[in-house]
């Protein structure tokens, strides 16, 4: 951790009481809490996984048995991108099965709560709009603004608005080396986390709070939800009232699932830690692009429970064109990688198996840039060499293909609770891909 550049204004009287009597944090040992209601698939969706995942392995076997000796390399390649698509939504029906259904409890009173709020380069009346929520939510907490920026216009906003500031100099290690700099200040039980365009909800803190009862949490994550519904990463529908982004399936479907199996993640925002399980990882992950990911894998790995919480309690703005669209998921790519290469996931010894699927899944995720890339590229090699990537009659692939390929968008569509769109999804896909091939092509270099 980086050494503070400047020390905030003294607290006030009534802060300074608030935070008495702090209450050593409590370990994770002890009874297991009982586990949260869930949601299970139903009859219905559990019968067209077993069509689809029985159509998917006879189509696979016989392309298998059909590889055109003729243009090998181009039906390999093919086969290898269908059998990996094939597996990454395995991994999709194995998270997104069963999902948590929670209900909070009501806080405990006298906690002593932080609430940081990070900026770097953001506008002036964007941070002014997430302080003032932040200030205002239920619950006694102190609020912080973290500016890696160290700009006046910002000190002079935290004072006015009666807010702690922090300012560093010189930026080193991102959000995570910011994070990490104010936890030498704070000496609260719990921290919330918001970054400066996420304006919370002022039942924020109260419901998230109740989760920390258990004494084996270690974060509580929420949704990360737009209001800007005119940014690329959203696709609206003014008849029927509806907005739907690019997030949609993972905050609201796979994020819940994660949470069933025990492998939540944190995210950059929207979320409460417990300072007792951050000072046993050793504060925020600073080594890597991701850290928020890492974070939640190291919480995790020692032991620490996660709650995903999936009310939408805060709201900040969407990247508002493709370029930023991209970039988000290059860097979010480029972070999986460098976690998964440090962390050693699969051979870990501290996480379950269920743990260690999801955590693989996520991960995995970011190479298939290069399966979308194969059989994007596939039709027009076909027409190049003029020879197709199997040696049997059309006839005999469609008949096995068009099934497979039918059950296994309506499949995932189901499994998507109404927020897997194929189209959409697809959409998407193709303006990721080139950023998921960058990520992992950076992280092998």
């Amino acid at each position: 951790m980086t050494a503070p550049e400047r020390r905030p204004p003294p607290l006030a009287p009534e802060a300074r009481t608030s935070v008495l009597g702090l209450r050593k944090a409590p370990d994770t040992e002890g009874p297991p809490p009982a586990r949260p209601v869930s949601e299970g698939p139903g009859a219905a969706r559990a019968l067209l996984a077993a069509a689809f995942v029985a159509a998917a392995v006879w189509y696979l076997a016989w392309r298998a048995r059909t590889l055109n000796p003729e243009a090998l390399g181009l039906s390999l390649a093919i086969l290898a991108a269908e059998v990996f698509l094939f597996g990454g939504a395995l991994l999709r029906l194995f998270v997104a099965w069963r999902l948590t259904v929670r209900a909070p409890a009501a806080p405990e009173g006298g906690l002593a709560v932080d609430v940081f709020v990070t900026t770097a380069d953001e506008p002036v009346e964007t941070v002014r709009r997430t302080l003032l929520a932040a200030r205002n939510m239920e619950y006694a907490h102190r609020t912080w603004l973290l500016d890696d920026g160290n700009r006046p216009e910002m000190r002079r906003l935290a004072l006015s608005l009666r807010c702690r500031y922090i300012g560093r100099r010189e930026p080193v290690r991102g959000r995570a080396g910011s994070l990490n700099n104010a936890l030498k200040f704070s000496d609260a039980e719990l921290v919330a986390l918001f970054a400066a365009d996420h304006a919370p909800a002022r039942r924020f803190l109260v419901e998230t709070l109740g989760y920390f009862r258990d004494a084996g949490v270690g974060f509580v994550q929420t949704p990360l939800d737009s209001y800007n519904l005119d940014s690329f990463a959203h696709r609206r529908e003014p008849a029927r009232r509806l907005a739907w982004n690019d997030g949609s399936l993972f905050f609201r479907v796979l994020q819940r699932g994660r949470d069933w199996r025990g492998a939540a993640l944190l995210c950059a925002s929207c979320a409460v830690v417990r300072r007792a399980a951050l000072d046993q990882v050793g504060g925020f992950a600073a080594s890597t692009s991701a850290e928020a990911l890492h974070t939640s894998l190291k919480l995790h790995k020692r032991g620490y429970r996660s709650v995903y919480h999936a009310r939408s309690l805060a709201f900040g703005l969407a990247p508002a064109g493709a370029a930023a669209f991209v970039r988000g998921h290059m860097r979010r790519g480029l972070g999986a990688m460098q976690v998964w290469r440090r962390e050693r996931i699969l051979a870990s010894r501290r996480l379950s198996a269920a743990q260690k699927l999801c955590y693989f899944a996520h991960a995995a995720a970011s190479f298939g840039g290069w399966a979308k890339a194969v059989l994007y590229a596939a039709p027009a090699a076909v027409l190049v060499s003029g020879s197709a990537p199997f040696a049997a009659p059309a006839e005999a692939f469609l008949l096995r293909f068009v099934p497979c390929y039918l059950l296994g968008c309506w499949m995932l569509a189901e499994l998507g609770r109404g927020y897997a769109r194929t189209l959409a999804v697809a959409q998407y896909g193709m303006a990721k891909f080139g950023a998921e091939l960058w990520a992992t092509g950076a992280e092998l270099r």
